[in-house]
């Protein structure tokens, strides 16, 4: 083998030798640069999502505030609550007294009535 050969071999396989060195840094490189843009735009993804769940419960929760303020203001809900407490104390106090009826303590029938009446 000539000289000539043998030299043009060498830089063959010198610059092949370094083209492949060359693509395993470049592979590490832009694979660690490729993870770290996907965590980044997992990250942006992960904070948007909290700030729109954000909003939406804020919302919610200032309409059911607006809801129970609205509520609270109406004549006719504060009629029909007092009437809704009215009538389960009532109704309560006729199921107590009715289970006592049978009995024969009418001191403790006396008592129980007493303490669920309207006043």
């Amino acid at each position: 083998m000539k000289i000539a050969s043998k030299v043009i071999t060498s830089v063959v396989i010198v610059a092949t030798f370094a083209a492949f060195c060359t693509a395993l840094i470049s592979n590490r490189y832009s694979s660690k640069a490729m993870e770290e843009s996907l965590l980044k735009a997992r990250q942006n993804q992960l904070v948007s999502l909290r700030d729109v769940t954000k909003q939406l419960l804020n919302q919610y929760f200032s309409s059911l505030e607006n809801q129970l303020i609205n509520m609270a203001q109406s004549e006719i809900f504060s009629d029909a609550t007092q009437f809704f407490s009215f009538s389960f104390s009532f109704s309560f106090s006729f199921k107590a007294y009715s289970f006592f009826v049978g009995r024969k303590n009418r001191d403790r029938q006396k008592a129980l009535v007493g303490q669920f009446r309207v006043q």
